[in-house]
């Protein structure tokens, strides 16, 4: 077996985690809620309520706005940026904590990016993968599929196709198909190892889960939402952003100055059925004549919505699946690696990391290696932490990895306001609550990169839901 597929697809820059993060350093122009008094006494009227500064909620609020409409945002953090996370290296450089990745036909974010001015950064794949497996370092070049793995992906991606982008509760047999894990699916088609882990990495990847524990319709909808396994795998990894991905929700945020009120956690939206809705942040109250709620489903369960949720939503909200995810940044004076014919693409089957990638900035100025890192890690003490993970990377790439300039990390374990950065769901769920999942429940409409049918899950998709909630509202508004 040729090193693994496992480790060809693990290799695959596919692991854009929609991850965790530290405290933005940047200036923002908007309200904050620390000192407790003026804020804390905020009444506001407006035509639309947003809670979440993600991408999603202020790109609907970008164009709720430029229709001319009074809108006002609220988000948990003293930041904006929700799922991406800028973080400040040595030099005043930096690197993304969160999600980083773009690239394929993910249109949305390129034209924001071009229109934001901000740079695209090719992700660097030039030269061989390292790989530390059974106690031995080995290089290794990417492989084609094997033709077994190719067949098997054929398979799952005309599955797919079946599965409606905007509804796939209501894909033929749904019900049947969300009854399997994906682990279900391969055993029940004799699918052999090699294929087997091909799949599993695409999955691990993506989605921060096993083929055991994930639906069979949520993965082939998660499929074709890409557009397939090219895409998942490395289409969708050909770029990072200039400054970092958070610079996106950055500047979002300076357009709508005024309009963003950090530190200020809803905790409760009320009348959602009747004439008008009324939230309560610990910034004070707002009331809107329609509000977005612009995040992952499972976070929406720290909201107590009066009355309560129809119980499709509300079980969706109690039951929907997220994975954490934990990322390392390490510094260097230069990319040391690519001296030797590497790619900065790693992967080890033990330890506390998992897959590296080459975060050099665009300038080369200094080298930086990213690690993805088992969960377990947060276990550790931070010395001991930091002491394995420059022990594991060494092996990848030799003694230079010793001695670091600089170290940053971000465990979305421990974020407060953020339950998961992806989502993998289990057998059952989205077939019986799904239809749930974007329609709108009386004047509340729901965005976040999860209710997209087109790349769910990814920066992309954020954007695109939240466009799609801006013009659900729109065409409310003209008849309340």
């Amino acid at each position: 077996m040729k090193l693994l597929n496992r480790i060809g697809a693990m290799a695959s820059i596919s692991r854009r985690f929609l991850l965790k993060w530290p405290a933005a350093t940047y200036a923002v122009s908007v309200l904050g809620a620390r000192d407790g008094s003026a804020h804390s006494r905020m009444r506001r009227d407006v035509d639309v309520a947003i809670v979440g500064a993600g991408l999603s909620g202020l790109c609907a609020a970008r164009l709720l706005a430029r229709a001319g409409r009074s809108v006002l945002v609220l988000d948990a953090r003293d930041r904006v940026g929700g799922r991406t996370l800028n973080q400040r290296i040595i030099g005043n450089r930096w690197v993304d904590g969160g999600g980083q990745w773009i690239g394929g036909s993910q249109t949305r974010v390129m034209a924001l990016a071009d229109e934001l001015g901000i740079q695209r950064v090719p992700q660097y794949t030039t030269g061989l993968g390292v790989a530390y497996a059974n106690g031995t370092r080995i290089t290794f070049e990417r492989d084609t599929p094997s033709a077994e793995t190719l067949r098997i992906q054929v398979m799952l991606e005309n599955l797919s196709r079946q599965v409606p982008l905007d509804a796939p509760w209501n894909a033929a047999e749904a019900a049947l198909l969300d009854a399997q894990s994906v682990a279900d699916w391969l055993q029940a088609n004799n699918v052999g190892a090699e294929a087997s882990q091909a799949v599993a990495a695409t999955i691990g990847t993506t989605l921060s889960a096993s083929p055991e524990n994930t639906s069979l319709l949520w993965f082939l909808f998660y499929l074709r939402s890409a557009g397939g396994f090219a895409e998942l795998n490395d289409g969708a990894q050909q770029h990072r952003l200039e400054g970092g991905a958070q610079s996106l929700s950055v500047r979002l945020a300076e357009e709508l100055a005024g309009s963003v009120v950090l530190g200020a956690p809803v905790r409760r939206i009320k009348g959602w059925c009747s004439d008008s809705v009324l939230l309560h942040s610990d910034a004070g109250t707002v009331r809107a004549r329609r509000a977005i709620v612009a995040m992952m489903p499972r976070d929406m369960q720290r909201i107590d919505f009066t009355p309560a949720l129809p119980r499709n939503r509300d079980a969706l909200q109690r039951h929907w699946g997220a994975s954490s995810g934990f990322k390392v940044h390490i510094v260097f004076d230069r990319p040391f690696w690519r001296d030797q014919g590497l790619s900065g693409i790693g992967f080890m089957d033990s330890g506390g990391v998992e897959v590296t990638f080459d975060s050099t900035p665009a300038d080369g100025a200094v080298g930086v290696l990213l690690a993805f890192v088992n969960p377990a890690a947060s276990r550790l003490s931070a010395a001991a932490r930091r002491e394995r993970i420059i022990e594991d990377v060494s092996k990848l790439f030799g003694e230079q990895a010793r001695a670091p300039l600089d170290y940053v990390e971000q465990d979305w374990t421990r974020e407060t306001w953020t339950a998961g950065c992806v989502s993998p769901q289990p057998p059952g769920l989205i077939s019986s609550s799904g239809s749930a999942l974007k329609a709108p429940t009386g004047r509340i409409h729901w965005a976040g990169t999860e209710t997209s049918g087109v790349w769910c899950g990814y920066i992309e998709g954020a954007i695109r839901a939240g466009e799609r909630a801006a013009a659900e509202v729109l065409e409310q508004l003209a008849f309340d």
